[in-house]
């Protein structure tokens, strides 16, 4: 099968009904478009990969789990060779600034613990760092809130108001951030002022705010880390280093297929140089103070489009059609605003390597450029990214990179893969609103995780939420319990027994197989359509849903397991193109290959036959403890060698065993052991209040017999020999309908008040009962 822009993956469909591969390119805004590599089947493909300046969180899985996706479905689906680059930005900004902190925090609590410093100003300067973020935060709220109203005030665009917006909003969130920094450091400080010896104390305090003595210490000492030496990268080297492991090993964890090739920024320094100095000689470029920058202006005046992916707004083309260069009165190195460098004079406290120019080191944008441009060449059939890419880095990588090569259009197709919001914002560290991937790996798998985005469009905004992770946790689980239902009817009808029973299909089986061949329909016009998994998940979840009903009728017999195990097999077909399956000879979720099924089957058969003979025995004979020992062995032993037995309710129907998972098998049982714990909780609060109300009921009834029910009430003046009341307080007489009242509450009290009496052991003995019962009950 050839990739030629047509999808033809499709055992249904005849040449006649072909579609094509259509998708969304962020560079043309008109629509979905054609995808047709400029090589045949070769498909160039270049992402921009992750800043390892810390761990890295569901943010940037959602980029990277994304292009996985799409790019298996690229590959296994349609057949493209797919030559997948990426890259390590391990030279940035913020990797020397968090290297250079972490450096100098980790020296400053040396310090503190040997006392070099006293734990007095230890506690004052974290107080004074706190401050000082807290103050500076409130005031940038404060400037962006007069922004936001000055805007609403002119009648600005629409657009611009609604990022000024979300603006307000992060930094509220920031904010609220450094104000609790501060709490937490006054309180840490406060505990350590009553115990200054204790190391604990003195930790809290260090940790607490930070971030903020970080940067008061990055301030100070900061200048006095860097170079241009082997040894003066070293710190910088080592953090990098660090979180690039730790990114590796959390896209291992996802399942996410490595790239093709792997670039990394510190070993391409050289190569980086020679490509802005072909910039320079082109006119596209020129050194200022050390630095080089981008001559934006030049560019365009030679008939190039700049920011093609995220057009300049309208006062900027005019500046540039009245040949205006730097704001006037504005001191810059830069000829224009809109230039941005290639290369970066090194200042006092970063690592430096030499150039034509000095000491200095690569911009962002220029990284991916000169990397790219070595691999893949002058024009990427793919370059994909997070959607906040688009501008500055995209639109500034397409310009450099256009006038490098000489090129009207040095990438094809863009793809921008949409935000991860939580709780409405962007996910994103500066904010310190996320979730790390080790986190979420620890509460939910991988193959869940692939499942909540596999049923999210790729290129919107999706919320990550406890709801839309339940939601892939049922889905996961329904698709185990399909297949491990038609496994169970595979083996009760291998091919050995397929003479012994029926195989005609009846209406049933045709309505079936009609489901079956709409799904592959679906499935393929779906993918065909930019990629849209949701509508493919769906398309497979009907699928599920039919032959389940086939499978669970009432009384059924004689199932057509050769049909089962077609649509078994399509549906696993099609989970491993997305990258849920790992096994490729098998049906279902990895850990249940073939293979190790038959070498198991006629042991796991007898042992489940075995145990379902004892549990029928236990019921019968009301033999509570063995029944638990059945349930031991279901959810701990089976559990541990990654089988999972489900008990039927069905009279005569045995239990179903299946392979699976040992780490998703002991997570469910922990769930489901922590609902069980919930249930009894909630059962002990509900029986405590229900003691407790009892106890208070009967307290009260006890506490007054029954002749002396009305003489503390002061509505009341006298009273008959039975303690009725026959006098009002102002001395007049009741009412027939006040007497009658009274006469039917001592009647109910009466008969309450003998009741407590008639209670087992008498009144006394009841009560005491049931302080018992509420003290056994309280934790």
């Amino acid at each position: 099968m050839e990739g030629n822009g047509y999808c033809t993956w499709n055992p249904t469909a005849d040449k006649a009904t072909e579609e094509k591969l259509v998708v969304n390119n962020t560079l043309i805004r008109s629509g979905h478009v054609p995808f047709a590599p400029k090589e045949g089947n070769k498909v160039k493909w270049y992402t921009c990969g992750p800043t390892v300046y810390d761990v890295a969180h569901m943010g940037h899985a959602r980029a990277y789990l994304t292009f996985d996706i799409l790019r298996r479905i690229l590959e296994d689906y349609f057949n493209y060779d797919v030559v997948y680059q990426m890259n390590i930005t391990d030279i940035d900004d913020k990797i020397i600034v968090r290297a250079r902190r972490t450096e100098l925090l980790r020296k400053f609590r040396e310090k503190a613990v040997s006392s070099v410093i006293s734990t007095t100003d230890v506690g004052q300067r974290v107080l004074d760092a706190a401050e000082k973020t807290k103050e500076r935060e409130e005031g940038k709220l404060e400037a962006l809130k007069a922004e936001l109203a000055k805007a609403v005030e002119v009648s600005k665009s629409s657009k611009e108001s609604a990022i000024l917006d979300t603006q307000v909003k992060e930094q509220e969130l920031k904010v609220s951030q450094a104000q609790e920094a501060l709490r937490n450091a006054q309180t840490a400080v406060a505990e350590l002022n009553k115990s200054p010896k204790s190391g604990d104390l003195l930790e809290a305090v260090l940790e607490a705010a930070k971030d903020s003595l970080a940067e008061s210490l990055d301030a100070e000492e900061g200048h006095t880390m860097g170079g241009s030496k082997d040894e003066d990268h070293k710190i910088f080297r080592e953090h990098a280093t660090k979180f690039e492991a730790l990114f590796h090993e959390d896209m291992t964890n996802l399942g996410v297929r490595p790239p093709t090739i792997l670039t990394r920024v510190s070993e391409y320094v050289p190569e980086v140089v020679a490509y802005i100095e072909g910039i320079v000689k082109k006119g596209f470029a020129y050194e200022s103070n050390g630095s080089v920058y981008f001559d934006t202006y030049a560019f365009i005046l030679a008939g190039n489009q700049y920011r093609k992916l995220e057009p300049m707004p309208q006062v900027q083309w005019e500046s540039i059609k009245a040949g205006k260069g730097a704001l006037e009165g504005e001191v810059s190195e830069k000829k224009s605003p809109m230039d941005f460098a290639l290369w970066k004079k090194s200042k006092a406290g970063e690592p430096a390597w030499e150039s034509s120019w000095g000491l200095g080191r690569p911009g962002w944008h220029i990284e991916c450029s000169a990397m790219a441009g070595d691999v893949l060449g002058d024009n990427l059939d793919i370059h994909a990214g997070g959607e906040d890419l688009c501008f500055p880095h995209h639109d500034n990588e397409l310009a450099q990179s256009e006038a490098y090569c000489g090129c009207k259009q040095w990438v094809n197709y863009f793809f921008h893969a949409g935000h991860l919001h939580i709780r409405g914002l962007k996910m994103s560290k500066s904010l310190k609103n996320f979730v790390t991937i080790r986190q979420a790996l620890e509460a939910h798998t991988a193959n869940q995780i692939r499942l909540l985005f596999l049923m999210q469009n790729w290129d919107k905004p999706m919320l990550y939420s406890d709801q839309m992770v339940d939601d892939a946790k049922s889905k996961e689980a329904m698709l185990r319990n399909f297949f491990g239902a038609v496994k169970g009817l595979l083996r009760e009808t291998p091919p050995t027994k397929y003479a012994a029973v029926p195989q005609n299909w009846l209406e049933e089986e045709f309505s079936l197989n009609e489901e079956l061949n709409k799904c592959k329909a679906a499935v393929h016009s779906s993918l065909c359509n930019n990629f849209d998994t949701p509508s493919a998940m769906e398309a497979i979840f009907a699928l599920v849903s039919s032959t389940n009903k086939y499978i669970n009728q009432p009384d059924k017999k004689g199932f057509r397991v050769m049909l089962l195990k077609s649509i078994a097999l399509y549906i696993t077909r099609i989970l491993q193109v997305f990258g849920l399956l790992v096994d490729s000879d098998s049906i279902g979720f990895g850990g249940g290959g073939g293979g190790q099924e038959d070498a198991v089957e006629k042991y796991l058969d007898a042992f489940v036959h075995f145990r379902d003979q004892i549990r029928s025995l236990a019921r019968d004979k009301g033999i509570k403890d063995l029944l638990e020992l059945c349930d031991s062995v279901r959810d701990d032993v089976f559990t541990e060698l990654g089988v999972r037995v489900e008990d039927s309710t069905r009279e005569g129907q045995g239990s179903l065993w299946k392979l699976d998972d040992p780490a998703v098998l002991k997570k469910e049982i922990e769930e489901k052991k922590a609902k069980q714990r919930e249930m009894a909780e909630k059962k002990r609060k509900n029986k405590l209040q229900k003691f407790q109300k009892e106890l208070a009921k009967w307290e009260g009834i006890a506490a007054v017999a029954p002749e002396k029910l009305f003489l503390a009430d002061e509505k009341y003046s006298k009273f008959d020999d039975g303690g009725l009341p026959v006098a009002l307080a102002n001395g007049d007489p009741l009412s027939k309908k006040q007497t009658k009242n009274c006469v039917k509450e001592m009647d109910k009290h009466r008969a309450n008040y003998q009741q407590l009496q008639d209670k087992p052991g008498g009144a006394e003995a009841y009560l005491d009962q049931l302080r018992r019962d509420i003290e056994g009950l309280q934790i």
